[in-house]
């Protein structure tokens, strides 16, 4: 039933013209369409441009540049996490010593 719904609500917001109303923090956007608001996250909106056919072009260009500018500062935070966290590691390896075993303490 919640399926149906969904389709229905959706098939419906397709239909009407949809402009953002409000942008919200963490990459969360307040969508309006025949007077009443909806929202949604800039990768959900992302991700299903099919449901926001009717959202203007200038809107999902901002949709698609936050979410885009989001993503590649956490991948960037990820891979220098990586980098320290690899440096650190290898930091933290005892080091090999080598004993000869042949030779005779005098």
């Amino acid at each position: 039933m919640i399926d149906v719904h969904q389709h229905e609500f959706f098939a419906k917001l397709r239909s009407t013209e949809c402009h953002i109303s409000e942008q919200l923090p963490n990459n969360t956007y307040k969508l309006i369409a025949e007077d009443r608001y909806y929202t949604c996250t800039g990768e959900y909106i992302i991700n299903n441009m099919d449901m926001f056919e009717n959202l203007s072009h200038h809107d999902l260009a901002k949709i698609a540049h936050e979410t885009g500018f989001r993503k590649g500062r956490k991948l960037s935070k990820d891979i220098t996490w990586a980098i320290l966290n690899k440096k650190s590691h290898s930091a933290a390896k005892p080091r090999l010593r080598i004993v000869h075993l042949n030779e005779t303490k005098d």
